[in-house]
């Protein structure tokens, strides 16, 4: 009798560890498989958090007057870079002495300053209450709100009322109405007709 119970003991020992070594490598399998996700990671993060379609956005002041709208066929959101990436993007600035319109194919605008960029047949118009206007056109535009500044690239012109001067590279200084022009510096004067 105590054979009997000795060998079915030996038995439970064997089964027992059978079972625990198939537990193991059942564990150990299904834990090293690769988990599936929809999207790699690396190209999760170098998506948009969001994306809108036919975007027209308005900014008011304290009055409730317009004072910046923008329009695009998209716009799309990094969180990470904190940035918003337009496609066909309309800024439009409106300040009580000038309105600013900037255009081009692409845009990119900095969520935390009032910077932008703009590519692909890049504009900026600004005209002020007494209707002098100033447009700086390039390849790439790049405006620097705090400096008040635009920077135009690649096939650069800069028009005002009566001249207009073309360049490879053009910087232009808003509050000073200076620029500075470097490389195949053209310029043309068209005298005022009445």
């Amino acid at each position: 009798m105590i054979v009997n119970v000795r060998a079915f003991l030996e038995r439970k020992r064997v089964i027992a560890a059978i079972s625990i070594a198939v537990v193991v490598v059942v564990f150990f399998i299904l834990g090293n498989r690769p988990t599936l996700y929809l999207l790699e990671e690396q190209k999760l993060e170098s998506s948009p958090d969001y994306f809108l379609e036919q975007v027209d956005s308005k900014s008011f002041d304290q009055n409730g007057k317009v004072v910046e709208e923008i329009i695009a066929a998209s716009a799309n959101h990094f969180n990470d870079s904190k940035t918003t990436v337009f496609s066909h993007p309309v800024f439009t600035r409106i300040h009580p002495e000038y309105i600013s319109i900037a255009t081009g194919e692409a845009g990119e605008v900095n969520d935390s300053s009032k910077n932008y960029s703009l590519s692909g047949d890049a504009k900026i118009v600004r005209t002020d209450i007494y209707q002098k206007s100033i447009e700086v056109s390039a390849e790439n535009i790049s405006y620097d709100d705090q400096a008040q500044t635009i920077l135009g690239e690649v096939d650069a012109s800069l028009k005002s009322n009566q001249l207009v001067t073309h360049s490879d590279k053009l910087f232009f200084d808003i509050t000073n109405e200076s620029a500075s022009l470097n490389g195949g510096v053209t310029s043309t004067y068209e005298p005022i007709k009445n």
